[in-house]
């Protein structure tokens, strides 16, 4: 989940998830977006903690499982090379060792760019969000603004 704490269908009515322009609100209605908005914000700060620590304990339980694995597919290479009488088989040996070793490097890079993709992800929500935000803003500011100009103007 990202922020802000809501479903995509909640975010679509506040307007988040449109590629065009969100459709002209009232000033009630566009305090009431941005104040739900700001709700999801309060949430997040509350569970962003959490939910991080949480996923930093998995992927660490992952990296140890796997690497225990590793070791185990390793040992029993190891004993099928000593066990093996044939240089072919010897050297196939260690030539799927040599590919265990490219496989394990490959699976860290691909965790890594995992990793950045999500964060990408979560970047661009925000910034869609973050915007979402200043619109709603600059709209109540345009419109007590006018509601100004036109009470000094009676």
């Amino acid at each position: 989940m990202v922020s802000p704490s809501f479903s995509d269908n909640i975010l679509e009515n506040l307007g988040l998830l449109y590629d065009k322009e969100s459709p002209k609100l009232n000033p009630k209605e566009m305090e009431e977006k941005f104040t739900l908005l700001v709700a999801g914000f309060m949430i997040d700060i509350n569970t962003i903690k959490d939910r991080y620590q949480n996923q930093e304990i998995r992927l660490e339980e992952m990296r140890k499982l796997f690497c225990q694995e590793i070791k185990k597919l390793l040992i029993v290479l190891m004993k099928i090379s000593t066990l093996a009488k044939d240089c072919r088989i010897k050297q196939f040996i260690r030539m799927s060792t040599n590919q265990v070793y490219v496989i394990v490097s490959m699976l860290s890079q691909t965790s890594e760019l995992a990793m950045q993709y999500g964060a990408l992800r979560q970047e661009r929500r925000f910034l869609k969000v973050t915007n979402l935000m200043i619109n709603y803003t600059a709209n109540l500011t345009q419109h007590a603004e006018n509601a100004s100009h036109q009470l000094k103007s009676i």
